[in-house]
């Protein structure tokens, strides 16, 4: 008989773990005791607790060793990101919507200064895969409430205050947009502007899940960005 071949890692785990251990690494604080290993998601949590087992000396140089590894292994941001119909449509939609998020979220949290925040890209595939059996027969701004419930509760971003409901919400109300590739960076800019502006609105609605207060959100000012 011959041997079963190895199952293929999940590149989007994978890329969580790398991103996990090297924020742990960033955010450890003066002493290992201080780094908050057990607030990551895993694997990530996992593999940084290994890491930082192995002593102090280690743990030193683990972050820019991490961060080596995730330049060769994490692949490239470059391109533009698609808007929410292209990614409805793509076969791979969950890994789509993912991967946006994870670029986009991290311009919209550096805007918002919590540019050190981890974003957990598998948390973004789990958000739409819940809710992918009745995406098709929804409107955007209603799919985008129902997403932006999700990355929440799903605890998509980590170490983000309250910025982590803006840039959630800035983050879909742009994807949503009919915006030119030259115009991306601004138009999403102008996204977290707005959800600065509707700040008090944006975290009440988002604090108590009200999806529909965030759907009626996302239909009046989707066309201002």
């Amino acid at each position: 008989m011959a041997p079963t071949p190895p199952i293929a890692p999940d590149i989007i785990s994978l890329r969580d773990a790398l991103r996990g251990l090297r924020y742990a690494l960033r955010r450890g604080g003066e002493t290992l005791s201080e780094i908050p290993v057990a607030t990551l998601p895993e694997p990530a949590g996992r593999i940084a607790g290994a890491v930082l087992r192995q002593g102090g000396e280690l743990a030193k140089g683990a972050d820019q060793v991490v961060s080596n590894v995730a330049k060769r292994l994490l692949g490239s941001e470059a391109g533009p990101i698609p808007a929410m119909p292209e990614i409805i449509s793509d076969s791979n939609s969950p890994e789509r919507f993912a991967a946006a998020c994870y670029t986009a979220l991290k311009a919209a949290l550096r805007q918002l200064n919590f540019g050190e925040a981890l974003i957990v890209e598998s948390a973004a595939r789990l958000a739409y895969r819940r809710i992918a059996p009745t995406i098709g027969n929804l409107p955007e701004p209603v799919v985008a409430a129902e997403l932006t419930v999700q990355l929440l509760d799903l605890h998509a971003i980590h170490g983000a205050e309250d910025a982590e409901a803006l840039a959630v919400f800035a983050v879909l109300l742009w994807l949503q947009s009919d915006r030119a590739d030259v115009e991306e960076l601004a138009s999403l800019e102008a996204s977290v502007d707005l959800a600065k502006v509707l700040r008090d609105d944006v975290l009440s609605a988002s604090a108590a899940r009200d999806k529909e207060r965030l759907g009626k959100l996302y239909a009046e000012f989707i066309n201002h960005v």
